[in-house]
């Protein structure tokens, strides 16, 4: 699903939980979620993926990712945050006992975190 207005995110993920792609283009704003699958210890896992999210500087630090991630958790997948590159974000998804998981694309080594189910 494409969405052209970042406002329309969160409802979309209540309303489809079982949705496998959706991306939000819209002013300075991008985030892309998608379904994948990795094979983590042997194991081939579907995860739902945030794969990346950029976000206006008006919309930081006003709970926005935060209630992102809240609707992604309730919707009852796997869920994984894929490449986070944000120092704050690596502290916080290690405090909250994520699983870290270092994925690799093109020979770089990208750091992702996850909630299995």
């Amino acid at each position: 699903m494409f969405l052209d207005n970042i406002d329309d995110l969160i409802p979309y993920i209540e309303n489809n939980p079982d949705c496998n792609i959706v991306v939000v283009k819209a002013h300075d704003c991008e985030i892309l979620i998608q379904s994948l699958v990795r094979n983590i210890n042997g194991k081939d896992i579907t995860f739902f993926t945030l794969r990346n999210m950029c976000i206006p500087e008006n919309m930081r630090h006003k709970g926005f990712f935060k209630n992102v991630v809240n609707t992604m958790i309730s919707t009852d997948r796997n869920i994984m945050f894929h490449d986070v590159v944000n120092d704050y974000l690596k502290d916080y998804f290690t405090k909250m006992e994520y699983t870290h998981f270092i994925d690799v694309k093109n020979y770089h080594k990208l750091d992702c975190w996850y909630i299995e189910k």
